[in-house]
């Protein structure tokens, strides 16, 4: 099925104007709110306390409504308050019913050019789950490190209900990842699920912007000293990538970069006081997080990086690239 590319720069720029969206709104595709019933929305949008459930067709009619109405309505129904949500349906062309009725149960309809970049992703059912989705991956990480258990201890342990558990891990299975004996689960083609979220959740796309230069020296030397820098000023980052791996697995990659995640309104901040007009000096790659990265990061040598979960995520991410280092990380992974 074609969608509208929810990474596209231009796809974006025009759901800010057309919802009025400051400059600080974060887009996360691929989101699922309701821990309960795990459906798939294409895209969140947080932007001044208020979150917009977005739905992407390419043609909008009366049945593409109907899974944010579901879902609005099973919201209420639990007592939730829904105030501060806001649905959106967005596609090239809506029909006359489609737009009467968005107006009628308050969901905004946007059409946008048809020269929009589209790309083909296939739409599964409504109790798929997106892998590299948080409570997915969470999961998942689970199952890697206990490498052989039931979905009922998975649930538990990665703090997520049953309903998800299951969802995830039958997913998991229909791709033949994940094999299920005697109610115990285990993943049987680690290389699948690693290509497999090197597609889905490209780490490129989170950046990286524009590198920055600092003095040339040892990488983990240079990490060592923004941590502290950071923490003085109470900037939050957690390094990732080759350089967080590195800590985690002792296998030495690339040494003329480091690479860390920050929060977008910190990144000039940051910038700023690091960069330096040194041209053959160590590049510096910043990392927007699509979701939150900090509160689980630890301290490895003076070195604030990611959480293991979240390390192998982004080394999956990275494809090709990373693939060496992804694996040692999955071989260390239940020592972690």
């Amino acid at each position: 099925m074609a969608l509208l590319d929810p990474y596209n720069k231009d796809f974006q720029d025009l759901l800010r104007k057309s919802l009025h969206l400051s400059e600080n709104a974060s887009f996360t595709p691929d989101t699922m709110p309701d821990e309960k019933f795990p459906v798939q929305y294409d895209l969140a949008i947080d932007d001044s306390g208020l979150t917009y459930i977005i739905e992407i067709k390419r043609f909008i009619t009366l049945d593409t409504l109907s899974s944010l109405n579901l879902q609005r309505s099973l919201w209420v129904g639990q007592g939730n308050d829904i105030s501060r949500l806001r649905f959106v349906c967005v596609g090239i062309r809506a029909t006359k019913e489609a737009k009467e009725a968005g107006e009628l149960l308050g969901i905004t309809v946007i059409t946008v050019p048809w020269e929009m970049p589209v790309f083909d992703t296939p739409k599964e059912g409504a109790q798929a789950v997106k892998p590299t989705s948080p409570k997915a991956w969470r999961i998942i990480a689970e199952l890697l490190r206990l490498k052989e258990t039931s979905i009922r201890q998975l649930s538990l342990n990665a703090g997520v209900s049953y309903g998800w558990a299951h969802a995830t891990i039958k997913t998991l299975e229909s791709k033949g990842i994940v094999s299920n004996t005697g109610g115990y689960v285990t993943i049987s083609d680690v290389p699948k699920l690693l290509n497999g979220i090197a597609w889905e959740r490209v780490f490129q796309r989170l950046g990286p912007f524009l590198p920055v230069t600092i003095p040339k020296e040892d990488p983990l030397a240079a990490a060592r000293g923004i941590t502290d820098l950071c923490a003085e000023r109470s900037i939050p980052i957690a390094f990732t990538s080759f350089t967080a791996g590195e800590l985690y697995t002792g296998y030495a990659t690339r040494h003329d970069a480091i690479y860390l995640y920050v929060p977008r309104d910190n990144r000039k901040p940051l910038s700023d006081i690091i960069s330096t007009n040194d041209k053959d000096g160590l590049q510096v790659f910043f990392y927007l997080p699509d979701r939150d990265v900090f509160n689980d990061s630890r301290i490895i040598n003076g070195i604030r990086v990611v959480s293991p979960a979240q390390l192998l995520l982004d080394l999956a991410g990275l494809g090709y690239s990373g693939k060496d280092i992804a694996m040692k990380m999955v071989e260390k992974y239940a020592t972690l």
